[in-house]
């Protein structure tokens, strides 16, 4: 398997209609990394689904993609475009 960067992202030369969901901008304080909110990713999955499968382009399947990071005393934030 062969991959390449692209934006911010790996795209795989060698495996067709699949997509990743990522989950980092939806940060959960009370379980950090591990959002309680499993919607949103089933959501973004379901979108690049219906793309592939009918050509429904109404929804982009790329992004949210990080726009800047801040590092303070209080905590480290991520800001993100979508």
């Amino acid at each position: 398997m062969q991959a390449r960067k692209k934006r911010g992202s790996l795209i795989f030369d060698s495996i067709q209609d699949v997509f990743m969901s990522v989950s980092l901008d939806t940060y959960d304080a009370k379980t950090g990394i591990h959002p309680r909110n499993k919607q949103l990713n089933a959501k973004r999955l379901s979108i690049a689904a219906m793309n592939i499968a009918y050509g429904q382009t109404a929804y982009s399947t790329n992004g949210p993609f990080l726009k800047s990071v801040e590092f303070t005393d209080d905590g480290d934030f991520l800001n993100w475009a979508p």
